[in-house]
């Protein structure tokens, strides 16, 4: 019987991404949220728009670029797999179970602003660009969206 665990998502980030080490080799990742609008006209005519929230992780060397290049807002591509999370909270024993979407290649689609692109840029090293970063041309015409290699 065939399995298949992947996703393809688009939508705007939810938070500054924030970069953490974890374990004993000090893995980097960046865990970030994820809002999706849907947006139709019902029966009556009237505009709906529901949003979906979803987790992400993004790990290794895809983590430290996406911290460097992706601020809140942003409109990006993300292709991963979802995975169930499960803990116990150390006070009261309870466990905790959170599905999210292990992220394994990204693409932007539309920075928040051109100000934060142009913010980004003037931070980043020579060679830090990564393939495919590209600034949004002044008319918003769309961009080349290429895969960050991981």
């Amino acid at each position: 019987m065939a399995q298949i665990n992947r996703l393809t998502l688009a939508g705007n980030l939810t938070a500054q991404p924030s970069l953490r080490k974890i374990g004993p080799d000090e893995k980097p990742v960046v865990e970030v949220g994820l809002a999706i609008n849907k947006v139709w006209t019902d029966a009556q005519g009237q505009t709906q728009k529901r949003t979906t929230f979803v987790d992400l992780a993004v790990w290794g060397r895809s983590a430290e670029n996406f911290f460097k290049l992706c601020g809140k807002g942003d409109n990006v591509l993300v292709e991963g797999e979802l995975s169930l999370g499960e803990w116990v909270d150390k006070q009261t024993g309870e466990i905790h179970k959170k599905h999210r979407v292990q992220v394994r290649a990204w693409s932007f689609l539309r920075k928040a602003s051109k100000r934060a692109a142009a913010e980004v840029v003037e931070d980043l090293e020579p060679g830090d660009e990564g393939p495919g970063y590209e600034l949004i041309p002044e008319d918003g015409a769309a961009v080349d969206v290429d895969e960050v290699v991981f």
